[in-house]
């Protein structure tokens, strides 16, 4: 337990903004109403309401979509290194929805590509999330998302969905090159929905 350990880091503040999308993350940020002033690191994960399946189907490529999303976060990006100029950011992968991938897979792989090339880029830090909730198929079939770490209605992550991804948050802090102890006095959480 992180409360245990003898260097201790008591900085660290962890938030899940479910339901939110980027757009109200933005005007959050802007507004004043979520502060990021003077953060080391931030981590930002972008979810499948960002997407927004029902709105594009059939008027866009998955491509043309996932660019004008790619768009929003890097406006987002913006703002955090205007707030934080010296934070270390840190882009997690979009993750499956079992209730509407068959809607949102391409999208959601195309944006994970896209937003893994800026962090790239850009000397951001990059976690490959998506790869711990699917089901690995031969190259020739599509990926499955693993139903068993979503709640019964297959929109959020389960506790055991929760402890994965935060699971991979840590490793990701804990291989950043800061050495900010944050990996290890994250303090540990779970859903409530």
């Amino acid at each position: 337990m992180a409360h245990n350990r003898p260097h201790q880091v008591t900085d660290v503040d962890f938030r899940m903004r479910r339901g939110d999308t980027l757009w109200k993350l933005l005007a959050d940020i802007q507004r004043g109403s979520l502060n990021v002033r003077g953060r080391a690191v931030i981590v930002l994960g972008v979810g499948t309401n960002d997407l927004d399946a029902g709105e594009w189907k059939g008027a866009r490529s998955p491509k043309e979509h996932a660019e004008g999303k790619l768009n929003v976060v890097v406006m987002l990006i913006e703002e955090f290194t205007r707030q934080s100029p010296n934070a270390y950011i840190v882009l997690c992968s979009v993750l499956p929805r079992p209730i509407d991938d068959h809607l949102t897979s391409g999208c959601v792989k195309e944006f994970n590509r896209l937003l893994r090339a800026h962090a790239f880029r850009n000397r951001m830090g990059y976690v490959p999330t998506w790869t711990s909730f699917v089901e690995k198929k031969p190259h020739h079939e599509a990926a499955v998302p693993r139903g068993y770490l979503y709640t019964a209605k297959e929109l959020h992550l389960n506790n055991r969905g929760a402890q994965v991804l935060y699971t991979r948050l840590q490793q990701a802090l804990a291989r950043s090159s800061l050495d900010l102890m944050a990996a290890r006095a994250a303090p540990p959480f779970s859903i409530q929905w």
